[in-house]
């Protein structure tokens, strides 16, 4: 049985991304297309693999911030607390 082949149009679509997104995933090794001539085609397998793993759409803003506010608290600052709001008199 053949495989049902995307383009890159409609890969894009599937995942809910905009083709030059697609395109910057082949270049970072996330997807892996076929490649035929200088067609790009994506297996039916590769956008069930992508979507079971997750992988594409965690690479958002809010993932790398994340990662930031991690590593903030690995070195010991308490994100999380609110500032200290200081008043202009002196404590008695």
């Amino acid at each position: 049985m053949v495989e049902k082949m995307y383009v890159t149009d409609e890969m894009a679509e599937s995942l809910r991304a905009k083709p030059p997104t697609v395109r910057k995933w082949v270049r970072r090794g996330i997807l892996n297309p076929v490649r035929i001539g200088r067609r790009i085609l994506f297996p039916e397998s590769e956008l069930q693999r992508v979507i079971s793993e997750g992988r594409a759409n965690n690479r958002s803003r809010r993932s790398k911030s994340m990662t930031e506010k991690n590593q903030i608290e690995k070195s010991g600052v308490d994100v999380d607390r609110k500032p200290r709001s200081f008043s202009s008199r002196p404590a008695s």
